[in-house]
């Protein structure tokens, strides 16, 4: 198809203008990079008829825009921005097999699992969505930078660590509120650039937990780069691990403590449980030999006094019995002292990151948990 027959129309003869396109001299096949904004085009599809050696195409500003049905007919595309649309299904994007970067920033996206596997991808932007889970792109091991800004995010899956090749993320202004989700990211040996925050950009809930910086660059070593901050210099590197090791000083300090004194109270707690015991078994021996001290001593009075102790004897040994199931069902001192440090753990956690997992569990061992029995 020639330009000429193509540009039936102002809005399309102006397009081609834009894109600096002679439409009396240029020839399509020639044509590799295509830019359209403000609509100029029904379907991506004309566009694919016209210029069949398209590498890269830009559809820019375009509520129009809400899917990509047909872009599949663009199959040598090694660059494609759909960006400030309504976009909301990527099509057949996956048969895009030469992507190398897609920019899909401003749209209304909710799903990446129509990336599929395109294997060549290395850069990839979906800032400004709707997306939740971004378990999709694990499958993409070419990647190289990821843009996820302003998203909906609030878990890494743990699959990310197949992004072996990935340099580059940007995480600002999704939901990510926990350091313990940052474990999916230590093990990528290449990642030198994080973001959680930024000058021009809202921040994840973590960014307000104390400490923040330092425990970042702690759990993900091979960063140069955090939040647009630069790790080289020697004296930042030297300040940022002498804040660090003095926090880990102070916190096995104060958990040493802590730990001594939870194994005094686990100990301290059974004591108890055992006196209580004890007291109970002890008052009903001196009510028994109070009530046969003040009782006459005939035969028959014998008879019935000792049926009357046998009676309070085997009701002694009943809640004896019921007693000792209950402290059976209490956890040993070393399931208590274990109990009790979950919660040292859990303060100090408080203490030096600014937050905490609390399972029922570790609320109240009896009440949630199963004893194991002891001697």
């Amino acid at each position: 198809m020639k330009f000429q027959e193509w540009a039936n129309t102002k809005d399309r003869i102006h397009l081609l203008e834009c894109n600096f396109i002679d439409i009396e001299q240029d020839d399509p096949n020639n044509v590799t990079e295509f830019e359209c904004f403000f609509g100029g085009i029904d379907r991506v599809g004309d566009i694919a008829t016209l210029l069949p050696n398209l590498k890269c195409l830009k559809l820019l500003i375009d509520p129009t825009v809400s899917n990509l049905d047909d872009i599949d007919k663009c199959r040598d595309l090694e660059e494609l921005w759909v960006c400030e649309c309504s976009l909301s299904s990527l099509g057949l994007i996956a048969l895009l097999s030469e992507l190398k970067k897609l920019i899909l920033y401003d749209n209304l996206l909710m799903d990446l699992s129509e990336l599929g596997l395109l294997n060549n991808l290395k850069i990839l932007d979906f800032s400004n969505n709707n997306i939740i889970d971004i378990t999709p792109i694990t499958a993409l091991t070419s990647l190289v930078q990821v843009k996820a800004s302003n998203n909906l995010i609030q878990l890494l899956p743990s699959a990310l660590k197949h992004l072996e090749n990935l340099e580059e993320l940007d995480l600002c202004g999704n939901r990510i509120s926990s350091f313990s989700t940052l474990a999916a990211l230590c093990d990528l040996p290449n990642l030198r650039s994080v973001m959680f925050q930024g000058k021009d950009s809202p921040s994840n809930p973590i960014c307000s937990l104390d400490n923040y910086f330092v425990w970042v660059k702690s759990l993900l070593p091979q960063v140069h780069k955090i939040d647009e901050i630069m790790l080289e210099s020697e004296l930042l590197h030297s300040n940022i691990y002498k804040h660090l090791d003095s926090m880990r000083l102070n916190t096995v300090t104060k958990m040493q403590q802590l730990h001594s004194s939870a194994w005094i109270w686990s100990q301290d707690y059974l004591k108890s449980i055992y006196s209580m015991r004890n007291h109970y078994i002890k008052d009903f021996q001196v009510r028994m030999s109070a009530t046969k001290a003040s009782v006459p001593k005939t035969v028959q009075d014998e008879k019935e006094l000792e049926a009357y102790l046998n009676e309070i004897n085997d009701r002694a040994i009943a809640a004896d019995e019921h007693f000792k199931e209950r402290i059976y069902r209490l956890m040993a001192p070393e399931q208590l002292f274990e109990w009790r440090t979950h919660l040292v753990d859990a303060l100090m956690r408080v203490c030096d990151t600014g937050y905490v997992n609390i399972f029922p569990v570790q609320i109240h061992p009896i009440l949630y948990g199963h004893g194991h029995g002891h001697g």
